[in-house]
């Protein structure tokens, strides 16, 4: 269950509009999508939070009580949410990639390729002849011969 997803739903557009339906337009979900979320919810918390009829929608006590702490953190979560996966849609941040010393000539080209292709990546290359542990050394790639298996490094 998407919990956030449920708290907004129950926030002040449920509320505001008097019924699920009211808030499916206000939220661009169905009636039976906003009904899902406000049962989950209350699932979730173990109380109901409206109290239904077939004319009414209106908060039980624990709704009253809980409707002002959805607002501000529901806000502030979806804020934070919504810019995290905005900076993330192409890759960026630091790559760092371990190869053997005979590599750095036949991979000069592919670097530049790379950083040209994907500029937000910053390439932190290491080149020496030994053998180096990816985790505990930081590399997110180690490329060589004589890989040890090991549970924590995936070799191909």
């Amino acid at each position: 269950m998407d919990l956030l997803r449920s708290l907004g739903v129950l926030s002040y557009k449920t509320v505001r509009a008097g019924s699920f339906s009211g808030a499916a337009n206000a939220l661009g979900l169905t009636p039976a999508a906003v009904s899902k979320q406000v049962g989950e919810l209350e699932k979730a918390l173990g109380t109901r939070v409206f109290q239904r009829s077939t004319r009414n929608l209106t908060l039980t006590e624990t709704g009253e009580q809980l409707l002002p702490q959805t607002s501000g953190p529901t806000h502030a979560l979806r804020q934070v949410k919504t810019a995290w996966c905005s900076t993330r849609r192409s890759p960026a941040g630091t790559l760092r990639i371990s190869l053997r010393r005979a590599s750095r000539a036949s991979t000069s080209c592919r670097r530049c390729r790379l950083s040209d292709a994907k500029p937000a990546i910053n390439l932190d290359w290491s080149f020496d002849n030994r053998h180096v542990d990816p985790v505990k050394e930081g590399f997110d790639a180690a490329i060589g011969a004589g890989i040890a298996s090991d549970a924590t490094v995936v070799a191909r």
